[in-house]
């Protein structure tokens, strides 16, 4: 049974992270032409939804990991499982936004105006901001994992306060250094 849910565990991690670095990438690089052509619309929509599958298997699976190790009193490892599904709940949410949000904003907006003018840059830096936040949610999930697995984890000491402080300013910082750049380089 451990064996099932640390291969669903690894699957949703590595697909998760692949499909959400494809289409953060190209999903933030089609607005430097100022439109979103239909194949790659139809291409962000299909890569999209593998990450949200695979958050969404990934917070299943974890929260069911939480409730056996509460359920046997393995309680060494409960930060590293509460901060998991806390970054599977923001990979999901940051996923749904730009799918279901910021996508849908953006081609609502193209079709109307026929391209995406440089006056729509406030939204621009909503989906870069939800991007950074989204990848880093990804990075976070395969470190912890790799912590994890290779039993560095017990060595340090990982909590579940010191997983989000350190996401929340590596998040923001990112998130300024990616808008300064899109401001300078993609413009």
């Amino acid at each position: 049974m451990e064996l099932l849910f640390l291969s669903l565990e690894l699957v949703s991690v590595a697909v998760g992270a692949g499909s959400a670095f494809i289409f953060d990438t190209f999903f933030t690089l089609s607005l430097k032409d100022h439109k979103i052509q239909p194949h790659e619309e139809r291409m962000l929509s299909r890569i999209s939804l593998f990450s949200i599958i695979s958050a969404s298997l990934g917070l299943l699976v974890y929260t069911f990991i939480l409730a056996l190790q509460l359920e046997s009193g393995m309680i060494g490892a409960l930060d590293i499982a509460f901060a998991k599904i806390f970054l599977f709940a923001i990979a999901l949410l940051t996923a749904l936004t730009l799918r279901k949000i910021h996508l849908k904003t953006l081609l609502r907006y193209q079709k109307t105006h026929f391209h995406l003018s440089l006056t729509f840059g406030k939204h621009d830096d909503s989906i870069v901001s939800t991007a950074v936040f989204s990848t880093l949610s990804w990075i976070f999930l395969i470190t912890l994992t790799a912590l994890e697995q290779y039993k560095i984890a017990e060595d340090i000491s990982v909590s579940i306060f010191g997983v989000t402080l350190a996401y929340i300013l590596i998040g923001l910082v990112g998130s300024r250094i990616a808008l300064y750049f899109k401001n300078t380089h993609l413009s």
